[in-house]
């Protein structure tokens, strides 16, 4: 399975680390995410650390509270890992000389391996060739002897900036790979469409050899468009109904 290649065969990292916080950084750093206590594994109540990097501790939040205005709130676990996660947040936000004091929170998200119990392996090669909607690809890591990961947008967190210290940092970003993680954020966060849209551009002076139905639905279907290169585009297409009053169904 072949990694992601940027247009132009350009790299995905730089050769030498940004000097400033910026977004796509990779840093060894914490994240979390919130569980009900009830599904989670037995945690235990206080501090808890992880037992190396990439693993991750699940530490009791709070029981069912019986008393006062948060009684009958469920009862919620923290799962915390310590692990290399990428800065999400816009440089922008992150540039701004009065947000180190007035907004200190930087949006980061874990580095993922392609492993059945994070992803179905089915999800594998459409997530290395950034063709799925929600994940970023990174190809082979040297900081981590070459291994591959993937990051997936449903497991963002807010750290605290000075949990981000230079000396964390793992590798930055080139412009084309933060180019490739603001089109996927906002493919995922503000408009699905966008894949549909990439897809299209890359079929402009193609063309197509045969057409295939994937799946039919009551008022649309799915279908394939193969192009010349062997390329497939899946787009969704609205079926029309002649219009009129129903026509009697003999039985």
């Amino acid at each position: 399975m072949a990694p992601l290649v940027l247009p132009g065969n350009a790299p995905f990292f730089e050769p030498v680390h940004r000097e400033h916080l910026s977004q796509g950084d990779v840093f060894l750093a914490p994240s979390a995410a919130l569980y009900g206590a009830e599904d989670a594994a037995p945690a235990p109540v206080g501090p808890a650390v992880p037992p190396a990097i990439g693993q991750a501790v699940t530490v009791r939040a709070w029981g069912r509270p019986g008393l006062g205005s948060t009684a009958g709130a469920p009862p919620v676990a923290v799962r915390i890992a310590w692990t290399p996660v990428m800065v999400l947040s816009h440089d922008c936000e992150i540039d701004k000389e009065f947000n180190e004091q007035v907004d200190r929170h930087v949006l980061v998200t874990p580095l993922l391996p392609y492993d059945e119990a994070v992803a179905p392996t089915w999800k594998h090669e459409g997530i290395r060739q950034s063709n799925r909607v929600g994940y970023i690809p990174l190809p082979p890591m040297p900081d981590y002897e070459g291994a591959e990961f993937f990051v997936h947008l449903a497991r963002i967190s807010t750290v605290d900036r000075q949990l981000l210290a230079t000396h964390y940092k793992v590798v930055s970003l080139s412009e084309p790979a933060r180019s490739l993680v603001r089109f996927k954020l906002a493919e995922a966060l503000a408009s699905r469409n966008l894949s549909v849209v990439s897809k299209l551009e890359a079929a402009v002076g193609r063309h197509i050899v045969d057409v295939r139905t994937l799946k039919t639905r009551s008022a649309s279907a799915t279908i394939a468009l193969v192009l010349d290169n062997g390329d497939e585009v899946q787009v969704d297409a609205k079926i029309d109904r002649p219009s009129g009053p129903p026509t009697e169904r003999l039985r």
